[in-house]
């Protein structure tokens, strides 16, 4: 008797602690509409694009200040150089001519920018594409397909559905 009121007891105890589970909220991924997905997601890809134009801008701005110092130690050494020479007699001298560097001629000058540009814009799009590719990776991680159009902006972004845990198709229970 002792042992069936136990067994109900226990039965009673497990069915209302079963009643008290509370359901999960959805997640604010969940909650937000395609538009607001879509607009959550320019938003952070315009703010990446402006950090990533932000950086590049000062990198290029702390390279033109790495130039000019250059510039200005290669011409400091330069004359260095010429007013060292000048205190070596001339009969000691062994060179004939000037050490100063000879300019490019005006075709190989535009030649070397022309190079310069192409291979500078070579790089500026494997930058862009690898910017894209390591964007949509994320997004996906995240739980999101997102298409990008040649601009970079996002044209569609679709949830991703996750396998169920239960195999539902029809071969799990073949019949006879």
């Amino acid at each position: 008797m002792l042992l069936v009121l136990c067994i109900a007891g226990a039965f009673f105890y497990f069915k209302t602690v079963e009643n008290q589970v509370v359901a999960p909220k959805p997640t604010a991924a969940q909650q937000l509409s395609a538009q607001q997905q879509d607009e959550v997601v320019n938003k952070y890809l315009k703010e990446t694009t402006l950090s990533v134009l932000q950086d590049k801008i000062k990198s290029e701005r702390i390279m033109a200040e790495a130039r000019i110092k250059l510039a200005e130690l290669e011409k400091i050494n330069r004359d260095k150089q010429q007013k060292e020479n000048e205190k070596i007699p001339l009969e000691k001298q062994i060179w004939k001519e000037s050490q100063t560097p000879v300019a490019d001629s005006p075709a190989q000058d535009i030649n070397s920018k022309v190079y310069q540009k192409n291979f500078q814009d070579k790089m500026d799009e494997a930058e862009k594409k690898e910017y894209a590719r390591q964007f949509i990776e994320n997004a996906r991680q995240g739980g999101y397909h997102i298409e990008l159009n040649d601009d970079l902006e996002v044209i569609k972004v679709t949830p991703i559905r996750k396998p169920s845990q239960y195999n539902d198709s029809s071969g799990s229970y073949p019949s006879d």
